[in-house]
């Protein structure tokens, strides 16, 4: 986390922390990353037991973002299993 200090030097008030964290989780959607986190969640959905399935690309392509895209909505459907 970036160090901020509030006007008094005392380091960061809490508005200003609870600010950082929401700018921290906060991922704009790109269309092309939509589309392909549609399409890996389609390949997780079909793919066979017991198999992998594999993002590949350059670097600063988007890869972690889809990574924790992915795994926010697989979350999320796994608890509504469970919960019925």
């Amino acid at each position: 986390m970036t160090e901020h200090t509030s006007a008094g030097g005392q380091g960061p008030t809490e508005e200003q922390l609870h600010k950082l964290r929401a700018f921290e989780r906060f991922t704009m959607a790109h269309p092309r990353l939509m589309h392909v986190n549609d399409r890996l969640m389609n390949a997780i959905h079909s793919a066979a037991s017991g198999s992998l399935v594999l993002v590949i690309g350059p670097t600063g392509v988007g890869k972690t973002t889809l990574r924790l895209k992915s795994e926010q909505v697989l979350t999320a459907e796994m608890m509504a299993m469970l919960r019925g």
